[in-house]
């Protein structure tokens, strides 16, 4: 196949980076630090609490955990270029919904983060969702951790997009290390996930040494129909995605190279989705064409350079025996 190169008018209380809208009951709280104090210095009601941990990430979560009400966090950290929140403390745990934690409201984003949670190897995860629904983490960027970027654990309806998430790392052998990890829940059997536009274990430039000690991707058991769409996931030391168990999950044209393995469906995964076998190239007629099984969508990439598929160039649809063309 030639390869192509393809108003309601409301009242608003604000105070240290606090916005809540009285009618519809949200809040937002302004990141303006890249500190991360001593966790005993929080109090949820401000004039209580150290004015060194005020407007900071950790402030900004513990915030929203303690609200009670829908909440997003925003950023608008003084200066330009990268600003780097180097944490010093484990993060706490999110044990409530409805929160966003959006990376793109820095003064400059154009696209790429501005905001890069630093764990410094001294913490396990970047950030921790436990629990309740209806969480996004967007355009952030998170490096350094033991363990894990972002965990989800028995959560539902999320959304991690354009983030970028690199050098998770494996300091025991009993855990794997992986930029995005979604442990799903057996009393709900479902996380409805979606997942895109990241770039997990490289960035935008394709570094080669960024990479998570084990895999890109983690879905575990009981975290079914879930969207992994769009992503770059590139020089992680085993794996670009792992399903573990799951099922129902669609990926679909994301970049993934680099790795010993691009996709492993393990434990009865995607109910072990079987690949596309036989597949021909007729050079008079430019058309490719293969067998999967039946009504199965199948994607086509390409390369540039010396990488394997990084480039996406169409899909098509296995008929009613599995065979199928383009």
């Amino acid at each position: 196949m030639k390869k192509t190169n393809i108003y309601l008018i409301t009242f608003l209380f604000l105070t240290i980076g606090i916005v809540v809208n009285s009618f519809s009951q949200t809040a937002t709280y302004t990141v303006t630090k890249t500190t991360d104090p001593n966790p005993k210095l929080y109090n949820y009601n401000d004039s209580l609490c150290a004015p060194e941990m005020l407007n900071t990430l950790q402030w900004a979560e513990r915030k929203s955990i303690d609200d009670g009400i829908p909440s997003t966090i925003v950023f608008a950290i003084p200066g330009t270029g990268t600003h780097i929140i180097y944490l010093e403390y484990e993060p706490p745990t999110i044990v409530k919904g409805n929160l966003t934690i959006d990376g793109t409201t820095q003064p400059g984003y154009q696209g790429q983060p501005l905001v890069l949670i630093d764990g410094q190897n001294k913490v396990e995860r970047g950030l921790y969702f436990h629990d309740y629904s209806n969480y996004t983490v967007r355009g952030l960027g998170i490096q350094n951790c033991n363990r894990r970027g972002i965990l989800f654990e028995y959560a539902y309806d999320i959304l991690v997009e354009d983030n970028v998430i690199t050098q998770i790392n494996n300091t025991s052998p009993d855990y794997s290390a992986t930029a995005i990890r979604i442990l799903g829940n057996p009393k709900i059997g479902h996380t409805d996930a979606i997942i895109r536009n990241n770039y997990l274990g490289t960035n935008v430039n394709l570094d080669t040494t960024l990479g998570c000690d084990d895999a890109g991707i983690l879905i575990g058991p009981d975290a079914n129909n879930n969207l992994i769409f769009g992503n770059t996931i590139a020089y992680n030391h085993q794996a670009g995605i792992y399903i573990n168990g799951a099922i129902q999950n669609k990926i679909s044209q994301n970049l993934i190279f680099g790795q010993d393995t691009a996709i492993v469906l393990a434990n009865g995964g995607n109910n072990n989705k079987m690949a596309p076998d036989s597949l021909q190239y007729n050079d008079s007629t430019q058309v490719l064409s293969g067998i999967a099984e039946p009504f199965d969508t199948i994607e086509v990439f390409g390369s540039t350079g010396t990488e394997n598929a990084n480039e996406y160039l169409a899909s098509t649809q296995a008929d009613e025996f599995g065979n199928w063309s383009l």
